[in-house]
């Protein structure tokens, strides 16, 4: 009888410091339930940027950062009252890169100062809009209830004892591809810190060119590169060239290296009309210049020119690729961007779902027929919710993103807002795009678990927020979405 006293005690013991603990805030995040907190969110979930700037760069590095600050249940966004920080902790590492620092050298080679882009340097290192790498400042955005570092130039940090979230890249270095950041909000009168998150993530990773032009190289040549860039410069550019009458080979013997936006149109780095002017390029006088691609968008050439190659489609299948998507983004197989609640999904008998790029995107063979890739990174082209979500799920339609969103880059669910009279953005409580919560990478899970009371899935317990009576449990998402998927 004594011992199954003890027994008893014990678990009750052990019940009520489980829920203590489970109370209180998790390592790298400093908020109370009730008090101030911050959630951060990515405006893509992955980002694709270049291992080496001085021969080629698709993207350059830049990461936006969206935060929303509360009070309680109070959105803030009154700088009078608050500041939103972020900082860098692996910053001075990157300044020890030799591949980042190709980036700083050559940054305004490609985004020149004249054409209104920021001045770069190893001794300003800064994003092609001034966006500082080693610490800033968030803007307010109150139409949009929010704060916003837009295009932190945030590169993947080497992580040499591997581990979680980490990639080979193509000179054998072995890297993070969901760096974390530190973002504080502090009162912007005495500086004091109101809430900090420690494992907010800047992911960023390179895209897979490599994989692909080095067997092509291979096969040409009968050896690997002695330098990866070889590749690009003899089965990338030289063909270029060769097709469209081009010289972009001679421009990067030049010192000049090739930005494939300059022909062709790229919103995400705010591009809208094509061209290579001549004048901002002095060295590069006597060569022939790209002629203005017209409407031929950077997302259509890349997906065009490589979908219409036989040699692609058996060549990504040879190198073990489910799809052809991951032979060139960092996606679910290569480095784990698509790493959200879809990718463990399971159905009521428990069979796993599998879901994959083309499930939510389409195949390509779609998008060319229904004119994705001419407008690229739009919430007119990319999937939503409600194409498998079928109940109300709050998401909005596209005249509603027009006239109230006013963000129009990225997807429905990017620019949706619901709950507290749309000010709350959907990624607040859900995560980031390709990051729905529950992350694989398991440090973007930690906000979450902190005001859910220990689990990892989109924010549901109202008292995370509210503290009026009856205010509690375990909540239904308040726009009454179904878990239930469309047949």
């Amino acid at each position: 009888m004594q011992k199954k006293k003890i027994f008893v005690v014990s678990l009750v013991v052990c019940a009520v410091l489980t829920l203590v603990l489970l109370s209180l805030p998790q390592k790298g995040v400093t908020a109370t339930n009730t008090g101030w907190k911050v959630m951060v969110s990515n405006d893509l979930g992955i980002h694709c940027t270049c291992p080496d700037s001085s021969l080629i760069s698709i993207l350059p590095p830049a990461n936006t950062l969206r935060a929303q600050v509360f009070n309680g249940s109070e959105i803030v966004t009154d700088p009078a009252k608050i500041r939103v920080e972020y900082s860098v902790p692996f910053a001075d590492q990157l300044m020890t890169d030799p591949q980042y620092l190709t980036y700083l050298d050559n940054a305004n080679k490609m985004y020149p100062t004249q054409e209104g882009w920021a001045k770069v340097s190893r001794t300003n290192p800064v994003s092609i809009v001034g966006t500082p790498l080693k610490s800033g400042k968030f803007v307010s955005k109150p139409e949009h209830n929010m704060w916003v570092a837009e295009l932190i130039p945030v590169f993947p940090p080497k992580q040499p004892a591997g581990g979680e979230g980490t990639f080979k890249d193509a000179f054998g270095d072995i890297r993070q591809a969901f760096p974390k950041v530190t973002v504080t909000v502090k009162d912007a009168v005495t500086g004091a810190v109101l809430a900090q998150n420690t494992n907010t993530t800047t992911p960023v990773a390179f895209a897979n060119c490599c994989t692909c032009h080095r067997e092509i190289y291979k096969d040409k040549f009968g050896q690997y590169p002695a330098n990866p860039l070889d590749s690009f410069r003899q089965t990338m550019l030289a063909p270029h060239d060769l097709k469209h009458n081009t010289d972009l080979l001679k421009l990067t013997q030049a010192g000049i290296p090739v930005r494939c936006s300059r022909c062709h149109v790229d919103p995400a780095v705010g591009g809208k009309t094509p061209g290579y002017p001549l004048s901002l390029y002095p060295k590069a006088a006597g060569l022939r210049l790209p002629i203005p691609a017209k409407t031929m968008t950077l997302s259509m050439a890349l997906h065009q020119g490589h979908n219409l190659k036989n040699e692609f489609h058996t060549r990504y299948a040879a190198l073990g690729f489910k799809e052809s998507c991951e032979a060139c983004h960092p996606g679910k197989e290569t480095v784990g961007c698509m790493r959200g609640l879809h990718v463990n999904m399971t159905t009521a008998s428990g069979k796993k779902l599998d879901f994959k790029c083309s499930d939510c995107h389409g195949d390509l063979n779609m998008r060319f027929a229904t004119g994705q890739l001419l407008d690229p990174w739009s919430y007119r082209t990319l999937p939503r919710c409600s194409n498998c979500h079928k109940n109300n799920i709050g998401e909005w339609t596209n005249s509603q993103i027009e006239q109230y969103g006013k963000i129009q880059f990225g997807g429905a669910y990017l620019n949706s807002r619901g709950h507290a009279d749309n000010k709350i953005l959907c990624t607040s409580c859900h995560g980031s795009p390709h990051a729905e919560i529950p992350s694989k990478i398991s440090w973007e899970n930690i906000f979450y678990t902190t005001f859910n009371g220990g689990k990892a899935a989109p924010l549901g317990k109202c008292y995370g927020c509210h503290t009026d009576a009856g205010y509690s449990g375990w909540g239904r998402p308040p726009h009454g979405m179904s878990d239930n998927l469309a047949p």
